[in-house]
C-alpha cells in the first residue's frame, strides 16, 4: 500500500481528505449486517468527552448556576460572599458566552479566583452538585494561564 501512496493515519484520496479508517461490517442476524465506519465513531466519542482536568489551582469555574440572560446586579455579591467561606476571594467575573454552539449550562460562565489554593479547594468540594435556584451547579478548576489571557469563553485552549 505504500508504493501506492498511503501513509499510516492519512485519509484516503489525492488530498488525504477520505477516511483514515477501515468500514466495518456489523452483523444483525444471519442475513444482515450494517456498515460501521471507524472514523464517524471516533469523532462521537471526541464529541463526547469531559472537558480535560484542571490540576488545582486558585481559580474556580462554576456553570449552570444561572441560564442565558438571567444574571442580575445581585449575582456577583452573593456568590462573593458564599465564596468568602472558603477563603479571601480576590475576585468574582462573571462571563456570559452566548455563541450559537455554547451549551446552555455552560452560556454563563463564573469566574472565582481565590487567594490561596486551598480555599479554591474547599469551595470546589461544597459548591460542586450543589443546587441553585433549581440547577444543579458544576463547579471546577480553571487553568490559571487562561485566566491570566482572559480566556474565558467556552472550550478555550492555550
Amino acid at each position: 500500500m505504500a508504493k501506492m501512496g498511503y501513509k499510516e493515519g492519512a485519509g484516503l484520496g489525492k488530498t488525504g481528505q477520505g477516511i483514515t479508517a477501515p468500514l466495518l461490517m456489523k452483523k444483525t442476524d444471519k442475513r444482515a449486517g450494517v456498515i460501521i465506519n471507524l472514523d464517524d465513531q471516533y469523532e462521537r466519542n471526541r464529541q463526547d468527552q469531559k472537558p480535560r482536568v484542571v490540576p488545582p489551582s486558585h481559580i474556580v469555574l462554576l456553570t449552570n448556576m444561572v441560564g442565558p440572560g438571567e444574571v442580575d446586579d445581585g449575582l456577583q455579591g452573593e456568590i462573593e460572599d458564599e465564596c468568602t467561606k472558603f477563603g479571601r476571594v480576590e475576585k468574582v467575573t462573571i462571563y456570559e458566552d452566548d455563541r450559537p454552539p455554547v451549551p446552555d449550562e455552560e452560556v454563563v460562565r463564573i469566574f472565582v479566583q481565590f487567594h490561596s489554593i486551598e480555599g479554591a479547594k474547599k469551595a470546589l468540594e461544597v459548591l460542586n452538585g450543589r443546587m441553585f435556584a433549581g440547577r444543579r451547579v458544576e463547579a471546577r478548576f480553571y487553568d490559571p494561564l487562561l485566566w491570566v489571557g482572559n480566556h474565558f469563553e467556552f472550550g478555550a485552549t492555550l
